[in-house]
């Protein structure tokens, strides 16, 4: 873990999607849908980073122009539609980390595997890797960085006889009934600074994820027009997730270090959640987690 970043992304071949910092917030979120993905460094003209944005810090910002204490009338659909074509219109560094969940961090690609790991492993999903001009040069992200630490570490040091898996178990899981409204799982998603929330029907069974990747595909206009629609309308069109694959079922001991890393990283998740024998939610395993895991070992 002591390589180097630089290092680390010798052998990468995609570059960095950046946003222009003159660019309006229509065009950026238009940006990162084509291009897949959830957040985007925006840089000056000079190529120097001056924040991050992300499909969350969209959302903020743009409920601020709906009155949520009531469902919206076609008439006031109407002036929504134009108010979120205004917005769309305004500059992107207006909404740079908006909603507070994606603060800036940097590192040199001198600076060390261990170096970025010790950022991530306290909640933070991605930090900025800068050349020796100190220009955006790459995002290196929690996958990223547990993917390399899968690579380079031997499967002694990873076995679950160096590591409980159930002591990576955090019990308390903050959860959203299938009728509670996107708005409102938006700002408990940016209260608790979740990337993804788990909606469990009325027995307390779950039954789907939230993530803020459900957010790429909406414009400005789906999305306000659908901020009072009970979440499970939002999940429920996500069938190619295949539930099965996010959960440690009922005994986590039966499982090693290696299948939790494995398993986030094949399906793309940064949580697995843990259910009991009757298959009721009993507690998660985060990205971080793993990533502190490996602070400890450090230690």
């Amino acid at each position: 873990l002591m390589t180097t970043l630089q290092a680390l992304f010798a052998d990468s071949q995609q570059s960095l999607i950046t946003i222009p910092v003159s660019s309006n917030i229509g065009d950026a979120m238009q940006l990162l849908h084509d291009h897949n993905i959830i957040s985007a460094p925006v840089v000056d003209e000079t190529n120097k980073c001056v924040g991050l944005v992300d499909f969350i810090d969209m959302a903020v910002e743009l409920m601020k122009i709906w009155d949520r204490s009531h469902k919206p009338t076609a008439a006031e659909m109407g002036e929504i539609s134009w108010k979120s074509m205004e917005w769309a219109s305004e500059s992107v560094g207006a909404i740079i980390n908006a909603s507070g969940r994606n603060p800036l961090h940097t590192l040199p690609l001198t600076a060390t595997v261990e170096e970025a790991r010790k950022i991530l492993s306290t909640g933070i999903h991605r930090l900025l890797v800068t050349d020796a001009d100190g220009s955006a040069f790459a995002l290196l992200t929690q996958s990223r960085l547990l993917s390399h630490c899968l690579t380079v570490l031997s499967e002694s040091e990873l076995g679950k006889s160096v590591y409980d898996v159930e002591g990576l178990i955090t019990d308390r899981v903050i959860k959203v009934g299938t009728n509670e409204v996107l708005h409102s799982v938006l700002e408990l998603m940016v209260n608790y600074k979740l990337s993804s929330v788990p909606v469990c029907n009325t027995s307390g069974k779950i039954v789907a994820v939230f993530s803020a990747s459900d957010l790429i595909t909406m414009t400005p206009h789906h999305f306000l027009s659908s901020v009072t629609l009970p979440i499970f309308s939002h999940v429920e069109s996500q069938k190619d997730k295949q539930m099965h694959q996010v959960y440690i079922f009922s005994n986590p001991t039966s499982h090693d270090v290696q299948y939790v890393m494995k398993t986030m990283l094949n399906n793309n998740i940064h949580r697995m959640f843990v259910l009991d024998k009757r298959e009721d939610l009993t507690g998660v395993i985060a990205m971080t987690d793993l990533l502190r895991m490996e602070m400890v070992k450090s230690k």
